[in-house]
C-alpha cells in the first residue's frame, strides 16, 4: 500500500459527513488510523499526536491507554517538533500523582529544598527542548518557555544542570536521527 492522499489522511484524522449515517459526523475507525500512522506514514507528527490524544482520553475508538499514549507522545517529540515536545511535557505533568505524596514529602522533610520527581524533571526537559525553538512561530513555545519557568521554580541548581544536559543529549539524538 502506498503513502495516504491528502484526502485520505483527512478523513482518517477529522470528523466528517458519513454517507452511511444520513449524513451525521462520525469518526472513521480507530483501527485505520493505528494501521496509516505505524505502517504507512510512520513520520508523521500530526497522526501520532492525534494517537497520544485518543489513547490518552479514551476517546474516538481508542481504549484509554497511558503507556500507548506515552509512546505516541515521545514518538512525536523524538522527530523534533516543539508542538509535540510540549504536550509531552504536559502528559508527564499530568503524570505526578503516580508519586504517593508521603513518599516525596518524607524525603523534602529532610531538605529545605523540594526534590523533583522523575516526572517532574523529564517533563521540564521537553518544556525546555520546545521553548529552545523560536523559530517556530507556534502557540506552544511561548506556553513552553512559561511552563519551562514554572516547573524549575524550586529546582536545585544540580537539578537544573541536570534538565540542561539531558537535553542537550536528547537533542543530539534528535538531529542524529534526522541525518
Amino acid at each position: 500500500p502506498g503513502v495516504p492522499s491528502d484526502s485520505e489522511l483527512e478523513r482518517l484524522f477529522n470528523m466528517e459527513p458519513n454517507p452511511l449515517l444520513n449524513g451525521e459526523m462520525a469518526v472513521w475507525p480507530f483501527s485505520e488510523l493505528v494501521e496509516a500512522v505505524e505502517n504507512l506514514i510512520p513520520d508523521y507528527v500530526e497522526g501520532k499526536i492525534e494517537l497520544a490524544v485518543r489513547y490518552t482520553h479514551g476517546v474516538k475508538g481508542a481504549p484509554k491507554d497511558r503507556t500507548r499514549a506515552e509512546k505516541w507522545y515521545r514518538s512525536a517529540a523524538m522527530q523534533g517538533d516543539a508542538r509535540a515536545q510540549y504536550y509531552l511535557a504536559i502528559f508527564l505533568t499530568n503524570e505526578f500523582p503516580r508519586v504517593h505524596p508521603w513518599y516525596k514529602a518524607l524525603f523534602e522533610s529532610f531538605t529545605s529544598v523540594p526534590i523533583p520527581t522523575v516526572y517532574e524533571k523529564e517533563a521540564a526537559v521537553w518544556f525546555y527542548l520546545a521553548s529552545q525553538q523560536k523559530q517556530r512561530r507556534v502557540a506552544e513555545v511561548d506556553m513552553a518557555e512559561k511552563s519551562y519557568r514554572e516547573a524549575t521554580r524550586n529546582f536545585s541548581r544540580r537539578n537544573l544542570a541536570w534538565v540542561e544536559k539531558e537535553a542537550r543529549r536528547i537533542q543530539q539524538e534528535i538531529n542524529e536521527s534526522m541525518g
